[in-house]
């Protein structure tokens, strides 16, 4: 470990004590859950931070990134081979799943996948990388994961600004217009419109062209995520009412109890919902920390992953899912392995 990483490590450090320290005493002060909100608070925190260390103090002896990808490349080609057979495809409207347990769990892993590929590409080309992109953009498709989609759009259009404006690769970009020019002036456009509809609304049989009318169709299956992060915005806007525990106005329960469920949405129902306002701030100032602490544009994609991912499945806090890849996306974003 660097000084420079060092210095910046201890003010991370810092700040997540301090957020441990708010999460504790809006805990005890305001929510109707505290010990399971201060459990599940600390149950993000330590794997976050240690994550985090582990990989920076490790990362001169050991390619994290390399490591995660060898792993999610062994996943993407068995889901590759998968396709021909049944037990690859979930639920009766047969979306995509691989090897995984879940159309939206596969959707996801692609969009990290991809996330770590274009990392990589950024460095060096390989007809490899570029077929392991090609082939899971079109596995994330046929998931009908719209997290997944989304994010992966998200990625490819940073990925494309930087091979333009920073490397100027005109080849890249006047594939890029030559391909708009050919979807415009040909039936294509049709075709990827009424997929494109087919897909954000989830397979349906409607005919619709999506338009500010129909929109709110799309987010339906959220509102009810909304109302309870109104509804728990409105108890304590400033503090919030706790971390990952429903409300519970009029009572206390002091037990530690793991039947207690709570779906936020996304990650911003989910920090202004539950810590407020104030811990939305501080949490925002953490992120922001380890954003300026790196400052490299090849590994950005490993630090706004974890972000896009969690705006529309919220698997940031879970420890106990996927949460704890996206710390390590946090700690390769912070290490050195990758600098020439």
């Amino acid at each position: 470990m660097t000084q420079k990483q060092a210095k910046w490590l201890k003010l991370i450090l810092l700040i997540s004590f301090f957020m441990f320290i708010y999460v504790l005493l809006v805990s005890l002060f305001f929510s109707g859950y505290p010990i399971i909100s201060i459990f599940k608070y600390f149950s993000y925190c330590f794997p976050f931070v240690t994550i985090i260390y582990g990989i920076i103090c490790t990362s001169k002896k050991i390619d994290w990134l390399d490591q995660l990808y060898c792993i999610f490349t062994i996943l993407m080609i068995g889901s590759l081979l998968s396709i021909p057979f049944s037990f690859a495809y979930y639920s009766s409207k047969n979306w995509f799943a691989g090897l995984t347990n879940q159309s939206n769990m596969f959707g996801i892993l692609s969009a990290i996948y991809i996330a770590i590929v274009l990392t990589k590409l950024m460095k060096k080309k390989s007809k490899f990388l570029y077929f392991n992109l090609i082939t899971t953009i079109y596995m994330a498709w046929i998931s009908n994961s719209r997290t997944g989609m989304f994010s992966i759009v998200v990625f490819l259009v940073i990925y494309i600004i930087y091979e333009i404006t920073l490397k100027m690769n005109l080849k890249l970009f006047f594939l890029i217009l030559i391909s708009i020019f050919v979807i415009v002036i040909t039936p294509l456009s049709d075709i990827i419109e009424s997929s494109i509809s087919a897909f954000l609304f989830k397979g349906s049989d409607t005919t619709e062209i999506i338009s500010f009318d129909n929109i709110n169709n799309i987010f339906s299956s959220r509102e009810g995520q909304k109302y309870t992060f109104l509804e728990k915005y409105e108890k304590n806007k400033m503090f919030g009412t706790g971390f990952q525990v429903p409300l519970n106005e009029g009572n206390r329960d002091w037990s530690l109890n793991f039947s207690t469920i709570v779906e936020p949405g996304n990650l911003l129902y989910a920090t202004i919902g539950d810590i407020g306002l104030t811990g939305f701030f501080i949490f925002s100032i953490l992120y922001l920390v380890i954003f300026i602490a790196k400052l490299d544009i090849k590994k950005i994609l490993l630090f706004i992953a974890p972000f896009t991912i969690s705006f529309g499945e919220m698997v940031f806090f879970s420890t106990n899912n996927i949460a704890i890849i996206l710390y390590a996306l946090f700690g390769i974003y912070l290490s050195n392995e990758m600098e020439c």
